[in-house]
């Protein structure tokens, strides 16, 4: 299936931000309790031994739950880094210090705008970067950038994305989201009764979730792809990707790239 760049209620400027923040609330509690980054932490760890960097940019960071589960997973595997440096074109600023402040100072972030593809020296200084459930959001030449900009800075970068690029990608999503995305007024910090009238009342929050879904699996750019993408940018590098599995029939991909030894 060819890739097709549509919009997702979740990327535009009309849509409500507590539209926004229901779907975001509820992709990123499916990632932590469908153990999705669990699955794909392996080779997280793996690109972090590679890396050798203390502290690694979430570009795309949105709700900031993937930073959340991969700080606690490092917690958990006894690793002292990499500190999650949080950023993103539009940030969250109440996620965010939420999740600074119960991360034991394994999460920080950067509240001012940043521009995957163009990332001021001072942020980039020294740090990895990582995308995750993120870059099926920008089209082909601005995921170009995105690589670019990190061979540029020579900084290692790690991408993933949930679901591959069929139609039934999506459909582990919808078994193990489905009661949580129906019942995410309950869980609600901030809009809850816009929540529960357009999760209830009005299904406009369940709709458009379903949309975006199917919508990012149509947007997913494959490994191949990818490959082709980076060795194309920066042939001397290491390129290296794969795929994870999950719970419910779910199948990702991961893909990261670093400046070969001895550069």
């Amino acid at each position: 299936m060819g890739r097709v760049q549509l919009f997702e209620f979740n990327d535009v400027a009309f849509a409500p931000d507590f539209l926004q923040e229901a779907i975001l609330d509820s992709l990123g509690e499916v990632l932590d309790r469908g153990r999705v980054i669990d699955a794909l932490f392996p080779h997280f760890a793996t690109f972090v031994e590679e890396a050798k960097v203390g502290e690694i940019l979430d570009l795309g960071a949105g709700s900031a739950q993937v930073a959340r589960i991969l700080a606690r997973s490092l917690e958990s595997a006894g690793r002292e880094g990499p500190r999650i440096v949080l950023t993103d074109l539009r940030p969250r600023p109440l996620a965010w210090a939420e999740a600074e402040a119960r991360s034991g100072g394994r999460i920080q972030s950067v509240r001012r705008s940043v521009d995957a593809a163009a990332i001021p020296p001072e942020v980039a200084a020294g740090r990895a970067r990582m995308i995750i459930n993120a870059i099926h959001h920008f089209p082909p030449e601005l995921v170009r950038r995105i690589l670019a900009d990190a061979v540029h800075a020579g900084a290692p970068i790690f991408i993933a994305e949930g679901f591959d690029r069929e139609l039934r990608g999506f459909v582990p999503f919808i078994r193990l989201g489905t009661g949580l995305l129906l019942t995410n007024p309950l869980r609600a910090r901030r809009g809850r009764v816009a929540r529960a009238l357009c999760t209830w009342a009005l299904p406009l929050i369940p709709l458009a979730a379903v949309w975006d879904g199917f919508v990012s699996t149509m947007r997913v750019h494959t490994l191949p792809e990818l490959h082709a993408m980076a060795s194309e940018i920066a042939p001397h590098w290491r390129w290296e990707g794969g795929e994870f599995r999950f719970a419910a029939g779910g199948k990702g991909i991961w893909f990261w790239g670093m400046p070969s030894a001895g550069m």
